[in-house]
């Protein structure tokens, strides 16, 4: 070991990094003494090489990983994050949820991502709270993302829709449009309900939001909603958006390829009529 070591303070980058991954290998769950120091290393190779031998290692490492986390900042508190999330060492989230309270933007955006990529049905409530205290619309993308990555994840919509809508419920204007999306993911009569609620009863912003889910809607269960928008809304855009939102919805009905048609076609000459299809 204290040979392979050595080593690691050479020039060639790629004998560092081999002997980084040795070094691992040779001490194991030890080497997490020697972590930060690699984490901190700026001679290329050291870092990435730390961050992928330790993700290799067998032992449980998820408290050690979470207390590095937790102890460190910069470099050594995002690559022991990154460690975690790699490992997927789920059993490490509930500790490093507490960077959230006081870490900077780019910390509070990694916790987003890994609570997407790892986490489980717990998971939710933490990635509904960075939403609703989101400053920054980068704040706001990183918690939404992470969001629909988790939804996606637990595929099940029982598992996630009923806690969307009652953060739904509860929200500020700036997060609907984020829960919008990630309820679409169900694509049931239930998620449907919700949206067509939003287009009903909210703001302008939120109603926009509730439209352009509809119009990427997973099925043609929006399509009778989407009509009457574009037969009745009075914004130009709005209608347009409707429009759309229809095209491609009616090819996605179980009809005949002859009534599909003639529904493209009435869509088309309320187009003409209104002044605003393209």
């Amino acid at each position: 070991l204290p040979a392979v070591e050595a080593v690691i303070g050479w020039d060639d980058e790629a004998a560092r990094a081999a002997a980084v991954k040795a070094a691992v290998v040779l001490s194991g769950k030890d080497s997490i003494s020697r972590l930060p120091a690699w984490l901190a290393d700026e001679r290329d190779g050291v870092a990435a090489a730390a961050k992928a031998a330790v993700a290799a290692v067998k032992a449980p490492l998820a408290e050690e990983l979470a207390a590095l986390a937790l102890q460190s900042k910069d470099a050594v508190q995002q690559g022991a994050l990154e460690i975690i999330e790699k490992r997927n060492d789920t059993a490490a989230l509930p500790k490093i949820a507490a960077l959230a309270e006081n870490g900077d933007l780019e910390t509070r955006q990694a916790l987003c991502r890994i609570f997407g990529n790892i986490g489980d049905e717990s998971s939710i409530a933490f990635l509904l709270n960075q939403l609703q205290k989101a400053g920054e619309k980068k704040e706001i993308l990183a918690a939404e993302k992470g969001l629909l990555t988790l939804c996606r994840r637990l595929g099940d919509a029982k598992l996630y829709l009923p806690a969307l809508k009652n953060a739904f419920a509860a929200s500020k204007a700036e997060a609907k449009p984020s829960l919008l999306k990630a309820a679409a993911l169900a694509g049931s009569q239930e998620a449907l309900d919700m949206e067509i609620a939003a287009w009903k009863n909210e703001g302008d912003a939120v109603k926009e939001a509730a439209l352009r889910t509809l119009a990427e809607w997973p099925n043609a269960a929006a399509l009778p909603t989407l009509r009457d928008i574009a037969a009745t809304a009075e914004k130009p855009l709005l209608q347009v958006l409707a429009f759309r939102g229809c095209v491609r919805l009616i090819p996605m009905q179980n009809k005949k390829n002859a009534e599909k048609a003639n529904e493209m076609n009435g869509l088309l000459a309320l187009a003409k009529r209104g002044g605003w299809g393209t």
